[in-house]
């Protein structure tokens, strides 16, 4: 993988300090085996793992420059998948509250943030829905994935990075982030824990 990220600035800022998320993880279905990141201009970088268990890279570039030039590349060997099931048996909400309970990690998945708190948007489309406990946690999560695919458009420039979901909402249109925004709170609010995972897509050329 070889991941570039070029900041072009129209006059010289005299400060950069990043914090970058761009070494995969390794952990049950990859492994990063070799990983190196190339700051220009040239500055020393540290790096630490937070609670989740991302590895975040940090650097300062103390002179000015209107040019700053970020390159990841990493070498990761990519186990086989588990296929996931169609569905799971009825007791498995059990199980995921037996979980929630005894995880703090899975709990603070369950907790609103700055862009998955629910509103009277989203709970009018809860009712569209039908959302509620039923059936099983996986069948339900794959009923909400096809109701947000035929309920809303993707288009471009209709929200904006920082955007509360009742933009997308009220305009039954927006771009990845609202969708997962609008996932994220209608499975947290029914005790789902949730959360981004980020990465890169291969396409195989022989396909």
């Amino acid at each position: 993988i070889s991941h570039l990220t070029i900041y072009q600035y129209s006059a010289p800022v005299t400060d950069s300090v990043m914090e970058l998320r761009v070494q995969p993880r390794s952990d049950n279905i990859q492994r990063c085996v070799r990983f190196n990141l190339d700051v220009r201009p040239k500055a020393p970088s540290s790096m630490f793992r937070d609670y989740l268990g991302n590895i975040i890279h940090t650097f300062d570039v103390p002179s000015p420059h209107d040019r700053l030039a970020l390159k990841a590349e990493s070498v990761v060997e990519v186990s086989n998948v588990p296929e996931v099931p169609q569905s799971l048996p009825e007791s498995a909400w059990q199980v995921l509250d037996d979980a929630v309970q005894n995880d703090r990690d899975l709990y603070d998945l369950l907790l609103p943030g700055q862009f998955t708190r629910s509103t009277a948007l989203l709970e009018e489309f809860a009712q569209e829905i039908d959302w509620r406990r039923r059936d099983d946690p996986l069948s339900l999560l794959r009923e909400l994935t096809a109701a947000i695919y035929e309920a809303f458009d993707y288009r471009q420039h209709v929200t904006r990075v920082d955007s509360p979901i009742n933009e997308a909402l009220s305009a039954r249109s927006g771009v990845c982030q609202d969708f997962t925004h609008i996932m994220l709170t209608l499975a947290r609010g029914l005790g789902i824990p949730s959360r981004y995972g980020s990465g890169y897509l291969f396409h195989r050329n022989d396909r």
